[in-house]
This record gives structure tokens, C-alpha cells and sequence, in this order.
């Protein structure tokens, strides 16, 4: 299926994003990428899914073709540049990975009417104070180093982390290393990240209204089922899935796996 590129302005930033399934009925599925990531992450499960409904992936700020523009660092900064890009296509069901995930969280609590159905996928609504001052150390030697510190940062954790790797794997990683750009976006997500420590997300779950279906990968180490099971216990209607035999990044590894986990829900 053909994925179409556009941009639409969302306060201080122009959001890139892509779109497929234009002809479709029904409510829009917008898909947001983890850190060092962008929208073309989503392209398999876009191609599958947008045969049946309109679909939507945004370049959070910083990353693909989304400006930097007055960034903070925070994760409500985040929240908020996705609840502009649903101002312009209404209500959706918003799926997230990782950052990502933590995104459509922190969306859905602040405006429960733009987020009809949350998805978080290997996701937390908290980090731990080891992972907090990961992410900050990746953060502060990108603001020193610029982007040649961003882009090592990149290639260690994912070649650390990505274990087993697919045919495209070469493809899969510079997509990545274009996504961040200079790196400042990819800072800027590492912070807001960061902030998860101080500031979890958990207690603010409760304002969700929509029902919630977090899938986490059976081999995760990042965000273990205990992550998952956390995010439910704090809403009104939740439901944790596993996804088996996956670890964290499930579409550099099992894109599929994913793409018949989201179909199964029939949203």
C-alpha cells in the first residue's frame, strides 16, 4: 500500500507524518515511534492495517521531519504536540511503542475525548532512577558531543539490544541513525524519558476513559509484563497481552507479530 507524506502545523513545529488509507471509514489509528525513531517504523503495520481504516504515524518532535522547534524536554510538551495532530483528525485509537507509548499515556490522561482506544506497546509508566540516569547521561552527551554522540548512542543500544537481527537490518538501522538528525530531538525525547522517574506517569491513568490494551513482549527486559500489568491496575479498563517470543524492539525483529496482535483487536 502506498504511505503518503504531509506536514501540518501543531503550535511552535510542523509534525511530519504519514497517512495511508484515505478511501477507508471509520476511526483513524495513529501510530507513535519510540526514541531514535520515526514515523516509517510503522510502514508494515500501516500497509496491513490501512486496507480497512484510516491510518496516521507522526514524527514526534525532533525526529524525521518534525522540527525541534521550542523544546523542553518534557513529556507533556510531547503529549501535547500529539493531542494537535488529533485536533486535526479527530478522535482516534492511538498506538504507541516504548516513548511512544508513554506519549498516548500521558495524551489519553490529559484529553480523554481525542483518545478513543490506548495502545501502548513495550511500554512503562515509570523508569526506575538507573534508567532515568541513562537516559539523562544520553542527553547530556549529545548537548556536549552533538550529533556524532547521538548517533554511537544509537548503534550501542541497538546493537546491543536488537539480538536477533533481520535481512534488512542494515536498512533498519540507518533509518534510525536518519531519523535523529543532529540528535537534539533525540535528547529531547531522553529527557522526557528521564522525567518518568520523578514524575511517573501511574497515578495520572486514571483519567483515561477509553478502553486500554498494552501488549509487551514475552522477552522484554526494558518494560517487563510487571510494566504492563502496572499501566492496567491504574485504569478503569485495561487489558495486558503478551507478545510471544518478543523482546523489546518488535519491529526491527517481528514486525508480523505485531501486525496481527494490533488486528486482533478489531477497534
Amino acid at each position: 500500500m502506498r504511505l503518503n507524506a504531509d506536514v501540518v502545523q501543531v503550535d511552535d513545529i510542523a509534525v511530519g507524518f504519514l497517512h495511508a488509507g484515505a478511501g477507508q471509514s471509520g476511526v483513524p489509528w495513529v501510530f507513535v515511534h519510540g526514541l531514535g525513531e520515526d514515523s516509517t517504523s510503522w510502514t508494515v503495520q500501516m500497509s496491513a492495517l490501512g486496507e480497512t481504516r484510516p491510518t496516521y504515524a507522526v514524527d514526534v518532535r525532533g525526529h524525521g521531519r518534525t522540527g525541534i522547534g521550542l523544546a523542553n524536554g518534557t513529556l507533556r510538551q510531547l503529549a501535547d504536540d500529539l493531542l494537535g495532530f488529533l485536533e486535526s483528525v479527530g478522535p482516534s485509537v492511538c498506538v504507541g511503542f516504548s516513548m511512544g507509548g508513554a506519549i498516548v499515556l500521558a495524551a489519553a490522561a490529559r484529553q480523554p475525548r481525542l483518545v478513543e482506544h490506548v495502545v501502548p506497546v513495550c511500554t512503562s509508566s515509570v523508569v526506575s532512577r538507573r534508567v532515568a540516569e541513562r537516559f539523562r547521561a544520553r542527553a547530556d552527551g549529545i548537548a556536549s558531543e552533538g550529533a556524532a554522540f547521538a548517533r554511537a548512542a544509537l548503534m550501542e543500544n541497538l546493537s546491543t539490544n536488537v539480538l536477533n537481527r533481520p535481512t534488512d537490518w542494515e536498512e533498519q538501522l540507518a533509518s534510525r541513525l536518519a531519523a535523529i538528525g543532529d540528535g537534539k530531538g533525540y535528547a529531547n525525547g531522553a529527557r522526557a524519558m528521564a522525567s518518568m522517574h520523578e514524575d511517573p506517569l501511574t497515578p495520572r491513568l486514571a483519567d483515561i476513559r477509553g478502553p486500554l490494551d498494552v501488549f509487551i513482549g514475552e522477552l522484554d527486559t526494558s518494560c517487563p509484563w510487571r510494566a504492563g500489568e502496572i499501566i492496567v491496575e491504574a485504569v478503569a479498563d485495561g487489558r495486558c497481552h503478551l507478545l510471544p517470543g518478543v523482546r523489546h524492539f518488535v519491529n526491527i525483529e517481528q514486525p508480523a507479530v505485531l501486525t496481527e496482535a494490533l488486528a486482533s483487536l478489531n477497534a
